[in-house]
């Protein structure tokens, strides 16, 4: 057993994460050492960090590139010589069941298995990739327990980082039933909401719990990795990890009892809330704050919508697509909500600060626009495509950044509040309604009382003539009276032209007959999954309206290939069809 900690670090380049090893960790230390002592003789650059929870190396660095002969005796290698996902997987899992430190990460249970799940390439390193990797039980995950490793072209693991377990159990196969702990998860959540206070979101949990989204899945529970200070330690435990809306619950699967539960509520992006009291003066008054949990006792409706709208637009994104964080910033970010600014009428998303934008990252409010979930979803989205794609807010790449900031929009109202959502956009704003929306994505000319459409692109723009597009055919240029006579007409009427692509996402999802094609819908959750992977895969700055049309029906038939969230080809066929609708199948595709 090493003594001295501190001559060890300087001897050995192992460090340890700043607190006293438990008993249990610390009787791992003495072996973990050798072995890093043993791998500095052909890597003298080694660096190795051990977690003092668990006495297991958390981070390695400085490992000379030095490949697996039998990892790369058995490469398959890419068409273009490269090595193909398989290959980095097998490499990365070889690691640690061979490599130099592999004896470091050994556990306690010889069915342990480390095992790589994902490969992504380096976004910065050409040829580099990064593999995701779990410790599984008999397959059985280790919660919380993974890492990522750095392989290069040469299929040599040159780094990794990683938290995890010891995995000191004897079974995986549990003693109560999935149901039992599902009741069992049920009692504790009512007695933990009935005992502490709860945000007003949480009202309809309380009121309706049967109704609650619930799941469960075998898991193993390693306190050590929960980094929760007064969390009781000790060996891991086979548990059902149970899922009652945004509450998750550790089962024992022995005892049936709760070893530990969080809700996982992941608004990764901080929020804060300032009410300009009508004044057009920044910063105004901060009445709510999420990374300090302010909350002014008395606040304006517009204070109180921003808040929980917002919360509703970073809920949609965290669960349809698993995106941590609008701006991709993770636990760093912090977005903030300006409501009742001066006089204005409209609301917007700030990409940098200007004499009407306090900061980047914010959205500015007129009064009342903060009720309208459509709206802030809308203006939310703006923020997302300006990290994902960029789209130049002009013309047509304008028109596509509005209109996805629609279908987002009234997407996460759908979600939100089933019952009530429509394919208008701002009908809850003041002197709006569902008659007299903003825009319809369903009808984007709009009619008058008696079915007469709102559109002409020849006349100006007025109260009876304010509709949209709905059709290549009839895209509004500058020039046109509709444009020229609108505040519009600086970027090119985008809020115009948005609406021949709104129809043409309204087909998708719903279907319908339009200029004589007929289109059989494939659903809003599917609608939901291509724009959003057209947006993230193919979308770029100058992206026109056909371009985006066609990136739709690209990212389906990708999906449909991968067999993901029910994807088929017919789908896709019924995308074709939508496009040909609204005049943007480009000709020869």
């Amino acid at each position: 057993m090493v003594r001295n900690i501190t001559a060890a670090i300087a001897i050995l380049g192992i460090t340890y994460v700043l607190g006293a090893l438990p008993a249990d960790a610390q009787s791992n230390v003495e072996t973990v050492e050798k072995i890093v002592e043993g791998a500095r003789r052909t890597n003298p650059a080694l660096k190795v960090r051990i977690d003092p929870r668990t006495g297991l190396p958390t981070s390695i660095k400085g490992l000379r590139p030095a490949v697996d002969p039998l990892i790369s005796l058995n490469a398959s290698r890419g068409p273009s010589g490269q090595p193909t996902e398989e290959d980095i997987r097998a490499a990365a899992e070889a690691f640690f069941k061979t490599g130099a430190l592999s004896a470091a990460f050994d556990a306690e249970n010889d069915r342990t298995k480390i095992e790589a799940f994902r490969v992504r390439k380096d976004p910065d390193i050409p040829g580099q990739s990064v593999v995701h990797v779990e410790q599984r039980v008999d397959g059985v995950r280790v919660f919380g327990s993974s890492g990522r490793v750095v392989v290069g072209p040469s299929l040599a693991v040159t780094q990794a980082a990683a938290t995890f377990s010891r995995v000191e159990i004897e079974s995986t196969t549990p003693d109560i039933e999935q149901e039992r702990a599902i009741e069992v998860a049920r009692t504790h959540l009512g007695e933990t909401l009935s005992a502490h206070p709860i945000a007003p979101e949480m009202e309809p949990l309380v009121k309706t719990p049967h109704k609650a989204r619930t799941q469960a899945t075998l898991v193993i529970y390693e306190p050590a990795l929960m980094r929760a200070k007064g969390t009781k330690q000790g060996p891991a435990r086979l548990a059902w990890l149970v899922t009652i809306d945004a509450f998750r619950f550790f089962v024992d699967a022995k005892t049936a009892k709760v070893l530990f539960f969080y809700f996982d509520q992941r608004r990764s992006s901080q929020h804060r809330v300032f009410d300009l009291e009508t004044r057009f003066n920044f910063p105004g008054i901060k009445v709510l704050d999420d990374t300090s949990g302010k909350r002014e006792k008395r606040l304006h409706p517009d204070a109180e919508y921003a808040h929980k709208n917002v919360g509703l637009v970073f809920d949609y994104f965290a669960n349809a697509f698993g995106r941590a964080g609008l701006l991709d910033r993770g636990a760093d970010e912090i977005l903030s909500s300006y409501v009742r600014f001066g006089n204005s009428k409209n609301a917007y998303w700030c990409n940098y600060q200007s004499y009407h934008c306090p900061q980047a990252g914010a959205v500015v409010y007129g009064e009342g626009m903060p009720a309208a979930l459509d709206v802030v979803g809308h203006e939310m989205t703006h923020g997302m495509i300006t990290v994902e794609a960029d789209l130049t807010y002009a013309n047509e790449p304008g028109a596509v950044n509005e209109s996805l900031a629609d279908i987002f929009g009234t997407l996460i109202e759908f979600e939100a509040n089933p019952g009530k959502a429509n394919w208008v956009v701002g009908e809850r704003l003041p002197g709006k309604s569902l008659t007299n929306p903003i825009r319809s994505i369903s009808n984007p000319n709009l009619s008058d009382d008696v079915g007469n459409a709102l559109f002409d692109r020849s006349k100006v723009y007025g109260e009876n003539n304010r509709g949209q597009p709905d059709h290549y055919a009839d895209y509004v240029s500058r020039e046109d009276a509709i444009c020229e006579t609108s505040t519009d007409y600086f970027t090119g009427c985008v809020h115009l032209n948005s609406g021949i692509f709104n129809k043409f996402a309204f087909l998708i999802a719903e279907g319908g007959r339009h200029r004589g094609t007929v289109v059989l819908g494939i659903g809003r959750e599917k609608l939901g999954r291509v724009a959003y992977r057209a947006l993230v895969t193919h979308l770029t700055p100058s992206t026109g309206l056909q371009e985006a049309a066609e990136a739709f029906l690209t990212s389906c038939l990708e999906l449909a290939v991968a067999r993901v969230a029910g994807f088929e080809t017919t789908d896709c066929d019924r995308i074709r069809k939508a496009q040909d609708a609204v005049g943007l199948t480009i000709t020869g595709s």
